[in-house]
């Protein structure tokens, strides 16, 4: 295996984990969207979302990189309220 082969190897793995991760996300998500539903709260918690941008630019010292993954995040977000919004809608 050449060293182009490990690096994507170890890519791939991430990878794997990063899947189980959203999974679980997704899961908690429901667990959200049931709470909000039982409290007659909003799907949307801009609070949170900041929360979680301002997490991302404390833990990481490369603004592409902060860049990077702040628009991965706000996409997350976004799949996030959909998501909630149509297991709100099967309730």
């Amino acid at each position: 295996m050449n060293k182009l082969d490990e690096i994507r190897d170890k890519i791939d793995k991430i990878d794997d984990d990063l899947i189980k991760g959203l999974v679980e996300r997704f899961s908690l998500v429901t667990e959200v969207v049931n709470y909000k539903m039982e409290n007659n709260m909003e799907i949307e918690d801009s609070n949170r979302e900041e929360k979680i941008l301002k997490k991302i630019e404390e833990q990481i010292d490369d603004e592409l990189l902060i860049q990077r993954i702040n628009e991965i995040y706000l996409s997350l977000f976004k799949q996030s309220k959909f998501y909630q919004s149509v297991k709100a809608g099967e309730r």
